[in-house]
């Protein structure tokens, strides 16, 4: 994966994703919650600029050359305070647009098949819409790496920890003919 910065950095927005209910622990899990998915969604298509981690990265970059005396501390925190600026006066204008999408997904009127995110086409939420597609592709690369057919595969992957929960979940709605593949 990407490095988002330092490993404090990590643990310091681990932590504040905790504590803002957008992560839970369940059991040795650590699962978003319907109010994280939803931020993530929209900060990421409404605000691309603030979800990438190389903007993380370059601050942490910045901060280090600060340290260093290589960078004068007022020019970067100048320039972090004017994106900042710019990025917060979109979020303002764009408040009602958010309001509508959190209720979209914190009280969805169609609700997936599987949870309770709010269901896009085919009765799936976008979640599981994407799990569909990772078990669709591999699903032939499992008949034939095992020897069984779909079935089977199917079962296997329902069970299997090498797979993420959401995949399980397809596989055990389409065992249970809840969801056409």
């Amino acid at each position: 994966g990407e490095s988002i910065g330092t490993e404090a950095t990590r643990a310091q927005i681990i932590e504040t994703l905790f504590k803002r209910g957008y992560l839970v622990q369940v059991g040795k899990e650590v699962r978003p919650t319907k109010l994280g998915i939803a931020v993530a969604l929209f900060l990421k298509e409404k605000f691309p600029e603030i979800t990438k981690t190389e903007l993380t990265r370059k601050f942490e970059e910045r901060l280090l050359k600060i340290r260093e005396g290589k960078e004068e501390r007022a020019k970067v925190v100048g320039e972090a305070k004017s994106f900042l600026e710019v990025e917060l006066s979109r979020a303002m204008d764009l408040k009602e647009e958010l309001g509508k999408f959190m209720k979209m997904y914190l009280a969805p009127e169609n609700r997936c098949e599987l949870c309770d995110l709010p269901q896009l086409e085919g009765g799936l939420c976008l979640v599981h819409q994407r799990a569909l597609q990772r078990l669709a592709d591999s699903l032939e690369e499992w008949e034939r790496a095992f020897g069984e057919d779909r079935e089977k595969v199917l079962k296997r992957m329902a069970k299997s920890s090498s797979v993420g929960r959401a995949v399980r979940e397809i596989a055990r709605g389409i065992i249970e003919k809840r969801i056409i593949l």
